[in-house]
């Protein structure tokens, strides 16, 4: 969670993690310890002493294990992260574990889950500060993912901005044209625009769906050989009853045929959930000739392009939020549904760059 001070405008957030997990979690393992500990220990302790010094000592053993789990839970790894305009500050109660200053700091993540036998057991999420002579990795347990995104875009919101300050006055600098000034009238889009042309972005993204197009014919195609060739086997077995071999063919053949025809039917369905075209303009964001303006929208969610999956979630002003999927990143980039990710993404933050916070990268 974060919290903004009381009185007048913010000058710092905190962002906290979340306890009630990790206190919920240290009293279930307190009260399994307590009952072994009542069950176990007085029977290895001396016969000399009475049963209720034995009873006495594992109790007090379960007082000591259960105020190091809470002290843990608590004050040891209760880390919260305080930002200001200058600085960042990694804090647990009583002190101060690291400060940076904003204005030679750079920022990154990284991100772990652990799971066990397939299941989810936790994620841990990561900060780490690059800064002149070297780079400091905290890590937070039981920070909340939106808590954990929101943190790291208020980070990069700033470098973001002076990106695109600094491509908007390399544009300028080189005399270059105005760029889309009728659909920029703000100053703050035709800096935008400025930007974008400096960086030399495309502004039109397109779903590279010809290779999925291309699977989907193959697999039609074989369905269609191989249903020919299950059909003579049918034809065959039915005339030899006793022939197994023959009539095993023909399931076999027919199971492949459907197969194949699933797959095109997969590609199908999928090539249909992607966004065909995806424009960036100083404005706003179109996809599919939806117009989605920048001033309508509270949040724009986008996972980083080192990610495999490829999302884009745009946030209205109510917090009705809109999905879209580009599919997901693979080894052959020719392949992939859209191969200018990194672009898109860099693109929408030079457009939005007059609005920091605006574009958020989802740390999922």
């Amino acid at each position: 969670m974060h919290s903004y001070p009381t009185g007048g405008a913010p000058t710092e957030r905190v962002f906290r993690q979340s306890q009630t997990r990790k206190i919920i979690s240290a009293i279930f393992v307190i009260a399994i310890l307590a009952v072994l500990a009542f069950l176990f220990i007085p029977k290895f302790l001396p016969n000399t002493m009475t049963h209720a010094l034995r009873f006495t000592v594992a109790g007090a053993l379960v007082a000591v294990v259960a105020f190091l789990m809470l002290g843990s839970a608590l004050v040891w790894t209760n880390m919260r992260v305080v930002v200001t305009p200058t600085t960042v500050e990694v804090r647990r109660p009583g002190k101060v574990l690291h400060t940076w200053d904003r204005s030679v700091t750079g920022f990154s993540t990284h991100i772990v889950k652990h799971s066990t036998n397939g299941i989810p057991t936790n994620t841990e999420r990561s900060l780490i500060a690059h800064y002149p002579g070297g780079e400091t990795k905290v890590t937070f347990n039981a920070m909340s993912r939106n808590a954990f995104n929101e943190m790291y875009a208020l980070l990069t919101a700033e470098s973001r901005a002076a990106m695109a300050q600094a491509e908007a006055q390399a544009m300028a600098a080189t005399g270059q044209p105005v760029v889309d000034a009728a659909a920029a009238p703000l100053p703050q889009q035709f800096a935008a625009a400025q930007g974008m042309a400096a960086a030399g972005l495309p502004r039109t993204f397109e779903v590279n769906l010809a290779p999925m197009r291309k699977r989907g014919r193959m697999a039609l195609i074989v369905a269609a050989v191989v249903a020919v060739i299950a059909a003579g086997l049918t034809y065959i077995g039915l005339q030899s009853p006793d022939d197994f071999g023959l009539l095993m063919g023909a399931f076999i053949a027919w199971l492949v045929a459907v197969v194949c025809v699933l797959v095109w039917l997969g590609t199908e369905t999928e090539g249909r959930k992607y966004p065909k075209v995806t424009e960036v303009s100083a404005g706003g964001i179109t996809i599919d000739g939806t117009v989605y303006p920048y001033s309508g929208l509270s949040r724009i969610w986008l996972t980083p392009e080192t990610y495999q999956q490829r999302r884009l979630q745009l946030v209205g002003p109510t917090g009705v939020r809109k999905k879209y999927s580009y599919g997901a990143a693979t080894a052959k980039p020719d392949v992939q549904p859209m191969p200018q990710w990194a672009e898109l993404v860099r693109a929408l933050q030079v457009a939005t760059a007059h609005n920091p916070g605006l574009v958020s990268f989802d740390l999922n």
